[in-house]
């Protein structure tokens, strides 16, 4: 799907499939920096915790990553992962491997990733994020 975004390859239904694949383009949209793209799937409330902790808005995360406080280089979801959908909200919980560069320290980080979506209007959007 994209060079440098692995999704291990499992049986899922439409809705699972749909999440998986949002959340692919938005681990490749990090690595390329698109942040008109990263913009457009964000809703207003969203939040996003990195490695670090820090709780950010969507806006103060796409700033990071626009000023190269934030580089992202591979995104690798290990096999084991669970997405849940309920109506329009769906959860994806799982481990991932992310190489990158961030506040200065690289490397490659194995994290517990939880992530929240929510369908509006018939479109996935990312709600909440967190990284450990």
């Amino acid at each position: 799907m994209y060079e440098n975004v692995i999704i291990p390859n499992v049986k899922l239904n439409n809705d699972e499939k749909e999440v998986i694949d949002l959340f692919a383009k938005i681990q490749n949209a990090m690595i390329l920096k698109d942040i008109g793209f990263l913009s457009s799937i964000y809703l207003p409330d969203s939040s996003l915790t990195p490695i670090s902790g820090k709780v950010q808005s969507s806006e103060m995360f796409l700033s990071e990553l626009e000023s190269g406080i934030l580089n992202y280089f591979k995104s690798v979801l290990c096999e084991g992962f669970k997405v849940s959908v309920d109506g329009d909200l769906a959860i994806l919980e799982g481990e991932l491997d992310l190489t990158a560069k961030v506040y200065g320290s690289s490397g490659t980080w194995h994290l517990n990733m939880w992530r929240s979506f929510k369908k509006v209007d018939g479109v996935w959007f990312s709600l909440k994020e967190v990284y450990k």
